[in-house]
């Protein structure tokens, strides 16, 4: 679950006046960018500044965490969440982006995508209600969560529970090709669906 890139830039050239506290490299849209100082998008390839993710962009990823043709129903951009938002304690600003779906499905999307090395990981649930916590951890020989240590978390997500879905009679993993690079890893169980969402190069 890794991306890669060629042909990158030195992130120093970028720009002369800018004191590089921090380094990262980000893919958006399967394109990658360094995030300096976890302010400012460069293009790593070209050096070019880049904006916030765009809202064409937030759709287009949104579309791969939601199963199914459903349509965008509206956008919404977040400076700040209220009680009403599934979407707290992480970064900021970041797009809402609403389906119209039965269960009023909603994708947050971030700057922070996440690079996950190839190898093997522990996949925990945490359900709630309406929005579940995924995980990815790198003790993936753990008995149950009896080894469990929130330290070795790869990621740690929040998605939406998708409900009243087709009768799955047992407990189902299934991996999903969205195109281009992009896909799901689904778990389903009798009416209930949740899914994953990532990239590779």
């Amino acid at each position: 679950m890794h991306m890669t890139a060629k042909n990158l830039i030195d992130p120093f050239s970028l720009d002369s006046t800018l004191e590089v506290a921090s380094l990262e490299l980000r893919f958006v849209n399967h394109q990658p960018y360094y995030w300096v100082n976890r302010e400012k998008l460069f293009n790593a390839q070209t050096g070019a500044e880049k904006g916030e993710i765009t809202e064409e962009e937030a759709r287009k990823i949104a579309k791969t965490y939601i199963k199914g043709d459903y349509e965008i129903e509206s956008t919404e951009y977040l400076t700040e969440t209220g009680s009403h938002h599934e979407y707290r304690g992480r970064p900021l600003p970041a797009w809402a982006i609403h389906f119209n779906h039965p269960e009023k499905l909603t994708a947050y999307i971030d700057i922070e995508e996440t690079t996950i090395p190839k190898g093997k990981y522990a996949f925990f649930t945490i359900p709630r209600q309406e929005e579940w916590t995924l995980i990815l951890n790198k003790n993936w020989e753990q008995h149950l969560a009896d080894d469990y240590y929130q330290a070795d978390d790869v990621i740690r997500i929040e998605v939406t529970a998708e409900k009243e879905m087709p009768l799955t009679e047992r407990l189902t993993y299934t991996i999903e090709d969205k195109g281009e690079g992009s896909g799901a890893i689904r778990m389903s169980w009798e009416k209930l669906s949740i899914s994953l969402p990532f990239k590779t190069d």
